[in-house]
């Protein structure tokens, strides 16, 4: 239970850092940024339960956003990056959607691999993007352990390789 409450607090911290620097730049508010934090820590004592709500198309590496590392149904990922806290990872996803309709990204399809061998599985299930929010930071964790900083996470949507990322300590 404490290491639970820890987890908890950490994930909030992330979400209020997250949400100052958004400040400058961003749209994300901090309770945003706190909803999904707490999204994310409810998620992570929970299994992935894998539910496709949504119908999704084909992601695509080449987005109709320029600075996009994909796009997911009109939601553009802008971000990815994965951060240790403390013995934890956490998946980094920044989100952007700028139609004028709640999009429901099933992030299920994302698959993340040490050294491109060994998966590791970090709680994800679907996350609703508000309509017209051009930033939304999220974190997602695994469980302790499964990664370190210096390791190489290979990050991959529905089956296509988005790129290889180092993992950085928050």
């Amino acid at each position: 239970m404490r290491k639970a409450a820890a987890l908890f607090m950490v994930v909030m911290l992330c979400a209020v850092i997250s949400a100052a620097f958004a400040g400058c730049g961003g749209g994300a508010s901090t309770s945003s940024a706190a909803a999904s934090s707490s999204t994310a820590a409810a998620s992570s004592s929970t299994a992935a339960t894998g539910s496709s709500a949504s119908a999704s198309t084909a992601a695509s590496s080449a987005s109709s956003s320029s600075n996009s590392a994909i796009n997911i149904d009109g939601v553009d990922v802008k971000k990815i990056a994965v951060e240790m806290v403390g013995d934890t990872p956490n998946l980094q996803i920044t989100f952007s959607n700028t139609t004028d309709q709640d999009i429901e990204v099933d992030l299920s399809k994302f698959q993340v691999k040490v050294d491109d061998a060994d998966e590791v599985n970090f709680h994800l299930t679907t996350k609703t993007v508000s309509a017209n929010t051009p930033y939304s930071q999220n974190a997602f964790a695994a469980s302790a352990n499964t990664m370190k900083v210096g390791d190489e996470a290979y990050i991959y949507y529905d089956g296509e390789l988005l790129g290889k990322y180092e993992v950085g300590e928050f």
